[in-house]
């Protein structure tokens, strides 16, 4: 979850800290295993995006969740870290 940013063209959001934790709480009563991580800038969201894929890709089902904002770009979906400009 990503609640603020450091470039202004991006509005702070300052829900998504507790609605992370409402959904990580949740999933975790049912069973999952739940890795919260918060307001992440982009080295450290990439190397949780592929720490997430490597220890997720021989399991049966997954869920990758991200609050915080994105953006579309020529058709390509993008994350949006803390520190993007």
């Amino acid at each position: 979850a990503i609640s603020n940013y450091d470039a202004s063209c991006f509005q702070d959001l300052p829900n998504v800290i507790g609605d992370g934790v409402k959904l990580s709480t949740m999933l975790t009563q049912m069973g999952w295993e739940v890795t919260f991580k918060t307001d992440l800038k982009c080295s450290a969201l990439r190397d949780a995006i592929v720490d997430f894929l490597v220890s997720e890709k021989d399991n049966g089902a997954c869920i990758f969740a991200f609050i915080g904002h994105g953006i579309s770009v020529n058709g390509n979906h993008y994350l949006v870290p803390k520190d993007a400009r």
